[in-house]
């Protein structure tokens, strides 16, 4: 068995609100709840490192009772309509439309963000923003939106759960990445956030008993 790492065990300390809030929408809420619920969300924690080799390590040191178990985390990619929640690109110019310079194609499309710029500015307004003000950030948090309907990338954040060396449960979830946070520190959110790691110990756990009955016989 390898020497533990002398490194302190990384967390995860990402609080990007777009992401929160495609999650929130997938989740079914309505736009303008989902975007303030995802600004005011706490940020999470969960112990791990690095490996092996794309995976993590979810640590259950803290766990007694799950001596011998070892819980492993991966990113897959993973091909998702719902990459969509922040809204749709098209080539028609409307009311609540965001213009995007595509300066490779030396032409303009519009985005139609899915929390709209009049949603927006009631919010700021509600807040305490003057008109001017309240319309400058609703089109600036529209136009965010735009690049990261870009940019964002769709994955699909599986843990699994084994005891020597045998899979006992498995849990995972459809997510979306940003090419600039940090991969392990995004899993562990996701995991964190969906209580995925608690739902692979329970099929562990349960599956664990029958199996070793069944070696016995």
């Amino acid at each position: 068995m390898p020497a533990p790492s002398s490194t302190p065990p990384a967390t995860s300390p990402r609080t990007d609100t777009t992401h929160r809030y495609l999650r929130l929408r997938r989740d079914g809420l309505p736009a303008a709840h989902a975007y303030r619920c995802a600004t005011t969300s706490a940020t999470r924690s969960l112990p791990y490192r690095g490996g092996p080799g794309e995976a993590i390590t979810l640590l259950l040191d803290d766990r007694p009772e799950l001596a011998g178990f070892t819980a492993t985390a991966v990113a897959e990619y993973h091909e998702d309509p719902d990459l969509f929640g922040l809204g749709e690109f098209s080539d028609t110019r409307g009311e609540d439309t965001i213009p995007v310079y595509l300066s490779a194609e030396n032409r303009y499309e519009y985005f139609r963000p899915s929390y709209t710029l009049a949603q927006r500015r009631a919010d700021l307004t509600r807040r305490g923003y003057a008109r001017g003000p309240a319309h400058e950030l609703a089109l600036r948090q529209a136009r965010e939106d735009a690049r990261a309907a870009r940019r964002l990338e769709a994955r699909y954040v599986r843990v699994e759960v084994r005891k020597a060396g045998v899979l006992l449960g498995d849990a995972g979830t459809p997510t979306v990445f940003s090419p600039d946070e940090d991969p392990d520190a995004a899993m562990a959110e996701v995991i964190d956030e969906y209580a995925l790691l608690d739902e692979a110990i329970a099929q562990a756990r349960a599956a664990l008993p029958p199996l070793l009955a069944a070696l016995a016989a």
